[in-house]
């Protein structure tokens, strides 16, 4: 659209923001929703053909203000795993049907082979997308994912949700999303989450256009270049779930802070593309031990406080705050690259998560031997 190199940065950055601020806005919404009324599948439905219209209109904007309206709505419905889009209303609910009929003891795997296909569609979509907008059009990827989007609410047509047993006696099991917030465990991991969304939506963000700039990569290759970070983060994913059903999952995160702390300035200090591959797996591995136990724990939590029929709320809140550090961190890691340069835009998240790891291990080491206790 004929701007600067600094100031395709910021609008880069500003587009991922509007996706996100969507995503924040509409997720409490469908979470309340679909524990109130106990309708999982209808929302599903609403939010896929709503990502498809507007992937569409996305494909046929024109300039960044039409960008970033179809963005903003995208964002309200979009958050796909498995394929890499759906709708918020798919992923926050389809996270309450999974823990509403999987046994809390087994969440942890559930939930790592969801952030694998979750991981999967997040970065499989720069590969797939530079292959396409270089060698076909840059109009293309969209058309794909609106008909894959068609293809996801055809399939969840046949989708029959298990309805919760005895409805009626779980509604004293239920709270308000308020209510949950309240919970000093909830807000832990909030945060957590949020800082976890940050760096890895800095890295989305900033990777392609540093890779560009100090590799000469062109968008085909910058795209093969995510798959160093995809593999390693889908294998480790689902490692990581099953450790997190058998110890302290504070603990997991914990190690996983420590790690992922360390990838992004390593990541960032590499020279040549030899050393850049195996860092790149590294920071993709990393982010699953920081961000895999999160998922299960956060349902453990409001169920240790009795509220057993409120799990599309509190996933709502998970994703309030994965969507809130995607809407910051594209957008500072943007600033700060252009005020101090490429290194410190994602390094700068390390350090904020460094400077957390203590709140967050003594806090729950705190809470955790106070439960056993009683």
């Amino acid at each position: 659209m004929g701007y600067e190199n600094n100031e395709v940065d910021i609008y880069n950055s500003i587009l991922f923001g509007m996706f996100a601020s969507g995503l924040f806005l509409g997720t409490p919404v469908f979470g309340v929703l679909s524990d109130r009324y106990q309708s999982r599948k209808t929302p599903m439905l609403i939010g896929l053909v709503a990502l498809s219209v507007m992937t569409i209109v996305f494909a046929l904007s024109k300039s960044l203000a039409a960008l970033i309206f179809a963005r903003i709505l995208q964002g309200k419905h979009v958050r796909r795993h498995f394929l890499g889009v759906s709708a918020a209303a798919s992923w926050v609910i389809g996270l309450a049907l999974l823990a509403d009929v999987i046994p809390k003891e087994k969440l942890g795997v559930a939930m790592g082979i969801v952030l694998s296909g979750h991981t999967l569609g997040y970065l499989l979509g720069p590969v797939v997308g530079g292959v396409m907008g270089q060698y076909i059009s840059t109009a293309s990827p969209f058309y794909v994912c609106a008909f894959l989007a068609l293809l996801d609410f055809f399939g969840r047509l046949y989708i029959q949700p298990q309805v919760i047993q005895n409805y009626e006696s779980s509604i004293s099991q239920k709270s308000s999303i308020v209510r949950l917030i309240s919970i000093p465990q909830i807000w832990i991991y909030g945060i957590a989450v949020l800082l976890g969304s940050c760096s890895f939506s800095a890295f989305e963000g900033i990777i392609a256009i540093y890779l560009k700039e100090n590799f000469n990569l062109s968008e085909a290759e910058t795209g093969y270049m995510f798959i160093a970070a995809i593999v390693p983060n889908i294998i480790v994913s689902t490692f990581v779930g099953h450790l997190s059903d058998k110890y302290d999952k504070y603990l997991i995160i914990s190690i996983g802070m420590i790690l992922h702390s360390l990838a992004a300035p390593l990541m960032m200090s590499c020279d040549s593309i030899s050393t850049m591959i195996p860092a790149m797996s590294f920071f993709g591995a990393s982010a699953s031990v920081f961000n895999t136990p999160s998922m299960p724990e956060m349902a453990a939590i409001v169920h240790r406080y009795g509220f057993q029929a409120s799990n599309a709320q509190v996933y709502a809140i998970y994703n309030m705050c994965y969507s809130l550090g995607m809407l910051l961190a594209p957008i500072i890691a943007a600033y700060i690259k252009i005020s101090f340069g490429s290194f410190w835009s994602l390094t700068a998240f390390s350090i904020a998560t460094m400077m957390y790891l203590p709140i967050f291990y003594l806090s729950n080491a705190k809470i955790m031997n106070l439960f056993q206790n009683s």
